[in-house]
């Protein structure tokens, strides 16, 4: 069985020009990067299909409400509806965000998604990668400041930062 993402708001801002509600034409899973793409109605915001813009990023955080139900819902299987509105933050410095296994790229969970780690950014795709060090080319967008397990779900905590392209010669 297939897992949605998890994301825990550890640090965020709040303020609603960091803080917004957007709308998606398809399901999208929490931890996902998306390009705001204009006001659909007052304060509610289209995404881009996919992501193109490292200094327009934004990270879906929905509220990850369920009521109860048999068989028993668990944090797994959450995501949000289609056309129905989200929460999304801005991926910025300061920001720190928990997001599960299953809501990031990794090459090899065991030397990619440690302490340390660089996040990346790829433009047309909607998860971040962790790598151990950022490669020529990599937008560096954050990294990875502590890994454990919360109820059976492996969590990596991401610092971000300022983008930042990885020069040939230069780690993340």
């Amino acid at each position: 069985m297939a897992k949605h993402a998890i994301v825990i708001r550890e640090l965020v801002s709040q303020n609603p020009i960091d803080y917004r509600f957007a709308v998606s034409t398809a399901a999208i899973d929490n931890g996902r990067v998306v390009n705001l793409n204009g006001l659909k109605d007052h304060d509610l915001y289209n995404i881009a299909a996919t992501p193109t813009d490292e200094k327009n990023l934004w990270i879906v955080t929905g509220v990850e409400l369920m009521y109860e139900e048999v068989p028993r819902k668990y944090l797994w299987d959450y995501e949000n509806a289609a056309n129905q509105p989200f929460r999304c933050e801005r991926v910025q410095k300061g920001l720190t965000l928990g997001i599960s296994e299953d809501g990031l790229t990794a090459a090899a969970a065991e030397t990619d998604l440690v302490v340390g780690a660089s996040v990346v950014f790829t433009s047309g795709t909607d998860k971040l990668t962790v790598k151990a060090t950022g490669e020529n080319g990599d937008i560096v967008i954050g990294k990875v400041i502590e890994v454990h397990t919360h109820a059976g779900v492996k969590i990596a905590s991401i610092e971000f930062s300022e983008p930042e392209t990885v020069s040939a010669g230069v780690g993340g």
